[in-house]
């Protein structure tokens, strides 16, 4: 299978870097913090050696402090399920593996892992931590040898453009995603490519996870099944269209380079996410619900004020300074413009 390239973050820990700017997922992990604590504390229950080892994987890592406090949530829910009295006490050691596409910041992460370690007291549970660069679209572990799956803010990425789209040029004329003028069989298959690719990754992460593991997943979504051309992701992404239609306009991007290119992306609603693990009956749902968050990273205003406000303005800041906006896709951009 031929996966997208340069689907991955700014390096670095620089001002335009993913490092330095991913409040918006630190939000999602903040907010799915009590799912988190309490799978982490039903698998580590069912390990019932007074010594045992619990593996851990964490896919689509990236790099920078959210990394750091994914582990840091582990550990404290490890912390908290160990902790008895001396004759009851257990040792459960926590294998972590850090997953992302081979491009990802790892030198990055394990740097700050050295300081994250200095923190850690005498009572903190060993822990080890590997990284694992490879798509996840692809077999990763041995069967049944991971205890608990986490993927926060990347499976809306998708393993490769839909191959109509790559071989049609004109198919998404003037939109690099999902617009307002996107043609619905164009719709349809960012829609089917997002079904292969989870059925695929939901098979896969069923032979890796152990009989009685825990899987979270967090995706950018949207809200209902009527926001397919407007609103949320769409909004961003069509904001940067128009910018890359008026360098067209001005003669420094060719047409066919705007009219050729697609980002590999979709961002599925609830519904569609909960039908097809049920299709797939593999898993069973234990806990599933839609949260929102500002797209402006330092604003605490509710819901789509902010997209509301990128049309007005007919520009958003997002889109040059970080967050989950354009910034942060440079490697994506630059691969093609």
């Amino acid at each position: 299978m031929k996966e997208a390239s340069g689907v991955r973050m700014v390096t670095g820990n620089g001002e335009n870097s993913y490092a330095a700017n991913s409040r918006l997922q630190e939000k999602a992990i903040l907010e799915t913090r009590p799912v988190l604590r309490k799978a982490i504390q039903e698998v580590c229950t069912s390990l019932s050696a007074r010594r045992s080892t619990m593996v851990v994987a964490d896919l689509g890592c990236s790099s920078g402090p959210n990394t750091l406090s994914f582990i840091s949530e582990v550990i404290g829910a490890v912390h908290s399920c160990t902790r008895k009295s001396e004759e009851e006490r257990r040792v459960v050691e926590v294998q972590f593996f850090l997953n992302d596409l081979p491009g990802n910041d790892f030198n990055l992460v394990f740097r700050s892992l050295e300081q994250f370690e200095d923190l850690g007291g005498k009572d903190t549970p060993p822990f080890y931590v590997a990284g694992l660069p490879r798509s996840y679209y692809r077999k990763l572990f041995p069967s049944r040898s991971v205890h608990f799956f986490h993927s926060s803010y990347s499976l809306m990425w998708r393993s490769k453009v839909p191959e109509e789209l790559s071989s049609c040029t004109h198919l998404n004329e003037g939109n690099i995603y999902i617009g307002k003028t996107t043609p619905p069989m164009v719709i349809k298959l960012f829609q089917e490519q997002f079904k292969k690719d989870f059925e695929l990754f939901l098979t896969l992460r069923f032979k890796e996870l152990v009989s009685g593991g825990r899987m979270l997943l967090t995706f950018l979504g949207r809200k209902n099944e009527e926001m397919m051309t407007h609103g949320e992701v769409g909004t961003l992404y069509e904001l940067v269209a128009e910018s890359l239609l008026s360098l067209v306009l001005k003669g420094r991007v060719e047409k066919e380079k705007l009219d050729s290119f697609n980002v590999p992306y979709y961002t599925p609603s609830v519904k569609e996410v909960r039908e097809l693990i049920n299709k797939s009956r593999l898993f069973d749902i234990e806990h599933a619900r839609l949260f929102e968050s500002n797209w402006d990273p330092q604003d605490d205003l509710d819901g789509d004020v902010i997209t509301r406000l990128c049309w007005q303005r007919g520009k958003c800041r997002q889109l040059h300074k970080g967050g989950d906006g354009a910034a942060n896709r440079r490697p994506l951009w630059g691969g093609h413009y």
